[in-house]
């Protein structure tokens, strides 16, 4: 998505669009930073340690408990940020995928609830 618009944004042929594109732009930038910090907030909250956090969002593993996965999704893009107007915000996801393999759904529900109440 983000690179469609700044495709678009080179080939605005007026000011107000190229502004509307700009801003646009910077929002989705925002809204990933944002969209990482809450991942680590969950994830802290989760886990009870920064450095485990690290260890959770190296890299994706395997989904091992489907069940986790789709309750703790559909919590997530009910109440922080919805996939469809952030596509970009998915290749993050994984480390709640990884919570799912090592902690409750309820637990990772519960910091969800928490750290996205607010969005």
């Amino acid at each position: 998505m983000l690179e469609y618009l700044k495709d678009k944004r080179e080939k605005a042929t007026n000011s107000e669009e190229a502004e509307r594109l700009d801003k646009e732009i910077k929002y989705h930038i925002q809204t990933e930073g944002k969209v990482q910090e809450i991942l680590k907030q969950i994830s802290r909250q989760v886990t009870g340690s920064w450095k485990m956090v690290a260890v959770f969002s190296k890299s994706p593993q395997s989904i091992e408990h489907p069940e986790c996965n789709r309750d703790v999704l559909s919590t997530f893009f009910s109440l922080c940020y919805k996939m469809q107007t952030h596509p970009y915000i998915t290749k993050y996801l994984y480390r709640l995928t990884n919570l799912c393999n090592m902690y409750s759904s309820d637990k990772i529900v519960d910091a969800v609830l928490e750290n996205c109440s607010h969005n």
